[in-house]
Parts: C-alpha cells; structure tokens; sequence
C-alpha cells in the first residue's frame, strides 16, 4: 500500500458520499466529506497514519454545525466558519464488518487499512454507519431547539462532550451558547450560579484564565439575545 492507491481506493469505495452532495477533501493524513448549506454544514471524517507500507485509519466520525451557534465561536476563535461543528457522533465496535481487523484506544477505534480490500471493507463499515446512524442523527438534530432539549440531561449526566463536539477544548463554549440563543433558563443559571462563580475564582489557573476571556466576550456579543 502507498498514499496514492489509499487515497484514490478511499475516493472510489466513498464516492457514494459524492452522490449524497458531499466534497471530497483531503489536507495531509486527513480526509472529510463537507457538504455545506445556508445555515448548517455537515461532515464525514477520518485520518490515517502510515508505518512505511503499512495504514492505520482512525478517528471516523459524523459532525454537524448550527451556523447561529458556530458563528459566535468564530467570533471569538477566529478562522474559517466550514471549520466549525456543533455535535457529533461516531460508530461503535458493532456496527464493524467482522472481517475489519481494528484495536480500540481510549475510545478511539483504529483500523487496519494495508490492502485495498482492508479499504473497502472500511468503505463497508463507512456506508452501513452513514445508512444507518449519521443520517437518523442529522435528522434528529434538525435544529439547535432539539440539541438544547438535551442540555440538561447531559449536564445532569457529565456527558455533554458526548453530543458537542470538543474541538481545541470549545465544548463549554457551545453548551453556552446554545443556552443563551434557546433562552434555556436552568442552565443559564448552572453558569451564573455555578460556572462562572468557580472559574473566577480560579483565575491563577491558565486554562480558566481564557475561559473567563472567552466569557466574557460571548457575554458582550450575545448581550441583545439573553
């Protein structure tokens, strides 16, 4: 196996993604299926890592992106607006063909992809995880009103990184947000009677540092919406 004939075999197995309006794209070791409207975008992913002759592909997931939540975000981290997603979702180990040799790390399930027919029976896996979850998720997530039905739910449950996507620690951000934009009033008071009162007075730590910034930044651009 070589880069060329792993690309080219990935474009070829996926192409049934192409026929659903997605573009192919790939930047180095990363490959995403975009497809973006008005006011949302969506996204089919993965990379893959090379070992001389040898592929290894990780990180498959589905993500979606609410334009009026991101664009906030945006406002604050800078860079492009495609770049941004709000939730996300990813296969589990059994909705793997049998014959797909694949080991799990923290979550994260890696493949084995040495030979075209590793590549197809990863296209395989690609095709029944669109069919059969990414496309009922993107339509149970049709707009931010039904993510926000879920907010308290996963704050109840610590598990808000499992519908919002994570990308440079911006989940927080997200949860936020779409509180704000939602007028969701339990959890605007979660952030003005518990969130907010711990980072202040945590400021000695770096990370709570920015988060305050980031805060205070949404705060004052989203100061007409609350």
């Amino acid at each position: 196996m070589d880069r060329e004939l792993y690309i080219q075999t990935v474009k070829k197995e996926c192409d049934f993604l192409e026929r659903e309006g997605y573009i192919f794209n790939q930047i180095e070791n990363n490959i995403y299926y975009t497809k973006d409207l008005e006011t949302e975008g969506f996204r089919i992913s993965f990379s893959w890592l090379e070992y001389g002759d040898k592929f290894a592909t990780q990180g498959l997931s589905a993500k979606k992106r609410f334009n009026i939540v991101e664009q906030e975000i945006q406002k604050i981290l800078g860079g492009e607006l495609v770049n941004y997603y709000t939730i996300h979702k990813s296969p589990i180990v059994e909705d793997i063909p049998k014959e797909l040799e694949f080991t799990v790390n923290e979550k994260n399930i890696r493949f084995v992809t040495n030979t075209v027919n590793d590549i197809e029976l990863f296209a395989k896996l690609i095709k029944e995880f669109y069919s059969k979850t990414v496309f009922d998720f993107f339509e149970s997530y049709q707009n931010i009103d039904t993510v926000n039905s879920q907010l308290k739910e996963l704050l109840e449950a610590k598990k808000i990184q499992t519908l919002l996507t994570s990308i440079d620690n911006t989940t927080i951000l997200r949860f936020y947000v779409i509180a704000i934009l939602c007028m969701n009033n339990p959890i605007k008071d979660f952030f003005k009677e518990t969130y907010f009162p711990y980072i202040e007075n945590s400021l000695d730590n770096a990370i709570n540092k920015i988060e305050s910034d980031w805060f205070k930044l949404l705060q004052n651009n989203l100061h007409s919406k609350t």
